[in-house]
């Protein structure tokens, strides 16, 4: 049993000392939101009965560019660092009132700063590689609301915290001539964020809040610190360099 273990880890060091090589990479996609919350509703206020529709979703989704550095140990085994920054989704929410004066407008939006430490998983099928990705998510999200009514702006900044969740995939890389490869993926994203500050400009002042969650005995539980979703699924697609 010691000499089969033994031949085991040589064969796989000798895989590693042969293949081992850095690469780097970089591309461009776009995801759509998954899961969430309740963000917004809009209102249109009238004489008998007022119209309600609700907006649901997360902040994760839009536009994507970011990159990653990795080192194959094996053929088939790789380790990698992605970085990315999404420009996240954008929400808008209107209240109609009868009286003109009260109307409002709101938008919401957020975006998202990502590491994301990631197992690469690949074999061969013909001429392309096909490969799983199994990684986690820390982020450093923020997000914004501006409210707009006849006579003020009021805009809330949310920041402070870290995100953490998961974030993997699976794709294909199309080797091209040299050490070029392109490569198209379907990716997936999961987690959500509490900030810690919030910033609120109404006209010409600005006040800026800590958010706490709290866990006392008087009260069973107190909270500001809302939790918002950053989940997506979307596709990326980019080239792959090994130097």
């Amino acid at each position: 049993m010691k000499k089969i273990c033994t031949v085991i880890i040589t064969l796989s060091l000798a895989g590693s000392t042969a293949y081992g090589q850095l690469y780097i990479k970089g591309g461009l996609g776009y995801a759509l939101s998954l899961g969430g919350m309740q963000i917004d509703r809009d209102r249109t206020e009238t004489a008998t009965l007022d119209q309600f529709k609700y907006h649901y979703g997360a902040f994760g989704g839009g536009f994507e560019i970011g990159g990653a550095a990795g080192y194959a140990v094996t053929s088939s085994v790789a380790f990698e660092l992605g970085l990315w920054y999404e420009i996240g989704q954008t929400y808008k929410a209107t209240d109609v009132r009868l009286n003109a004066n009260q109307n409002r407008t709101t938008e919401y939006s957020g975006s998202l700063f990502g590491f994301s430490p990631a197992l690469i998983v690949s074999g061969e099928m013909g001429n392309m590689r096909p490969y799983a990705r199994f990684g986690i998510l820390i982020g450093l999200p923020s997000t914004k609301s501006v409210e707009t009514r006849p006579n003020n702006v009021t805009t809330l900044t949310y920041s402070g915290g870290m995100l953490f969740g998961f974030h993997g995939g699976t794709g294909v890389l199309l080797p091209l001539q040299g050490n070029l490869a392109i490569f198209v993926e379907l990716a997936l994203q999961g987690g959500s964020w509490g900030p810690t500050k919030v910033e609120d400009k109404t006209g010409a002042t600005t006040t800026a809040t800590t958010l706490k969650t709290d866990f006392n005995s008087s009260e069973p539980f107190v909270s500001d610190q809302p939790s918002l979703p950053f989940g997506n699924i979307g596709v990326r697609a980019g080239v792959k360099l090994n130097p």
